[in-house]
C-alpha cells in the first residue's frame, strides 16, 4: 500500500517499509503513515459498502420521504410511515455502526476489510426499506 512518511521536514511516498527504513525514517514515522494509509482504504471500502446497498440517489430519495413522514405527529403517522421510519433508523444505525468500525479495522492489519464477515449485515428491515427506492 502507498504510504506517504513525513519525519523531519522530509516526505517519502513508498509502498516499501524497508526502502524507508533505509531512508532514515523512523520505525514510528513508518508505522504512522502505515496506518493512515491502511485507515484511507479501511474508509473507501466503507463508503463503497454503503453505496453498494443505497446508491446517492436512494439515499436522497429516502432522506426526502424521511423528511416529509418526520414532519407528522406520532399519532398522525399510518403505520406504513411508521415502518418507514424505524427502517430509516435502522439504516441510520447500520451506518453508523459500519464508519464506527474504520478505525478498529484499520488499526489491526490481521483484519482483512475486504472481508463480508468483517462488517455488520445491513438489518433486514432497512435492506427492504431501501430496496423500494
Amino acid at each position: 500500500m502507498q504510504m506517504k512518511i513525513e519525519e523531519n521536514d522530509r516526505v517519502l511516498f513508498t509502498n516499501d517499509a524497508a526502502f524507508a527504513l533505509s531512508k532514515g525514517f523512523t520505525q514510528g514515522a513508518i508505522d504512522a503513515a502505515t496506518l493512515q494509509a491502511r485507515g484511507k482504504l479501511v474508509s473507501a471500502e466503507c463508503k463503497r459498502r454503503i453505496k453498494a446497498v443505497a446508491d446517492p440517489d436512494a439515499q436522497l430519495n429516502m432522506l426526502l420521504e424521511l423528511g416529509v413522514v418526520a414532519g407528522k405527529l406520532l399519532v398522525d403517522r399510518t403505520s406504513e410511515e411508521q415502518d418507514f421510519y424505524t427502517a430509516c433508523v435502522s439504516a441510520r444505525d447500520w451506518v453508523k455502526s459500519m464508519r464506527d468500525l474504520v478505525p478498529v479495522i484499520a488499526a489491526d492489519p490481521n483484519v482483512d476489510y475486504k472481508l463480508d464477515a468483517t462488517w455488520p449485515d445491513v438489518p433486514a428491515d432497512a435492506a427492504a426499506m431501501i430496496q423500494a427506492f
